[in-house]
């Protein structure tokens, strides 16, 4: 299974997305990541109009998977 099919239709937290791109080295980009993930359809928003969900698909995808 590659990582985008085991990513397909799941929601992951903020914080579980900062840990991947973390993972990955890319820590200091991680303003530009929520930039462009906050334009997203898949990402969730609270009152306030802070992330708190996205799709992994997504995260992946910023990640160039």
């Amino acid at each position: 299974m590659t990582y985008s099919e085991s990513a397909s239709g799941l929601t992951i937290t903020k914080e579980r997305a900062f840990k991947e791109v973390c993972n990955h080295g890319l820590q200091s980009e991680w303003l530009d990541c929520l930039a462009d993930l906050i334009q997203l359809d898949g990402t969730k928003l609270d009152d306030e109009g802070n992330i708190t969900e996205v799709l992994a698909s997504d995260v992946l995808s910023w990640l160039g998977y």
